[in-house]
């Protein structure tokens, strides 16, 4: 009942051509699951809260990062490029991931008890010694991969028609850990992304050497909150996906 949130998500509506924040309230489950439904639907909320913060008092942040899709929140957020052009460009993302490769090639796994390196190596290698676990993931597709090089080229095409601004708060770009401010070096990172793995460790490694000391996580759930725990958790994590986390993290800010 936050009324930014209502404004931004009528915006999402308007862009969209349809409701996204009625499948967000009504469902089906199923439409709503769909990765063309679900990259506008996670977009929209991110970018709502975060518009939420700041009507409430909340002050900018000195720095942005977005973990895979949340890395078009972040742009957005940083004033690249609107809600309206970001939610129907994260639409086609997804419809250019989703094709990229026929349903039940390829997939995702988390591994368990492995460095990055012992990972990467046992890609390469086709072992993977020494692991506890390995979990795979009920994914679509496989994200993030090479599989996906052809959904890059696709993205790499609309994102040359997307007008850009430079970032007015810094976003750390997934497949790089850098900084871009020219709009040509913003599209190649993104049109990267899809086919490359997202570099969250080191990311949030170099929101620590920034001398960043909280982060606040603007996105339905808590995922991101939980991972930076593990990755540096010297650092204090808020996050924002209701009125009552609003409010929270508002009180927790402002001592």
């Amino acid at each position: 009942d936050n009324e930014t949130v209502r404004g931004a998500l009528a915006r999402a509506d308007e862009a969209l051509g349809f409701s996204i924040e009625r499948l967000i309230a009504e469902g089906p489950a199923e439409e709503l699951n769909l990765t063309v439904n679900t990259q506008p639907a996670v977009l929209a909320s991110s970018v709502a809260f975060y518009e939420a913060w700041l009507a409430a008092g909340g002050q900018k942040p000195e720095l942005l990062a977005g973990h895979s899709l949340g890395e078009y929140s972040a742009l957005c957020a940083a004033g690249v490029f609107p809600l309206e052009e970001a939610v129907k460009l994260v639409r086609f993302r997804a419809e250019a991931m989703q094709s990229a490769v026929p349903v039940g090639v390829g997939g995702m796994a988390a591994i368990i008890g492995l460095s990055d390196e012992d990972v990467e190596a046992a890609c390469v290698a086709g072992r993977a010694d020494g692991a506890r676990r390995a979990i795979e993931l009920p994914v679509s597709a496989p994200f993030h991969s090479s599989l996906l090089e052809s959904a890059a080229k696709r993205l790499a095409e609309r994102l040359e028609g997307v007008a850009m601004a430079e970032p007015s708060i810094p976003v750390i770009a997934n497949v790089d850990v850098t900084v871009h401010k020219n709009p040509d070096e913003i599209r190649a990172a993104l049109a990267r992304q899809a086919c490359s793995a997202v570099q969250w460790v080191k990311t949030i490694e170099a929101m620590k050497a920034a001398g960043i000391t909280d982060i606040v996580e603007c996105g339905p759930g808590r995922v991101l909150v939980g991972l930076i725990r593990r990755i540096a958790p010297e650092i204090k994590t808020h996050n924002i996906y209701d009125q009552a986390t609003l409010e929270k993290t508002l009180a927790a800010l402002s001592n």
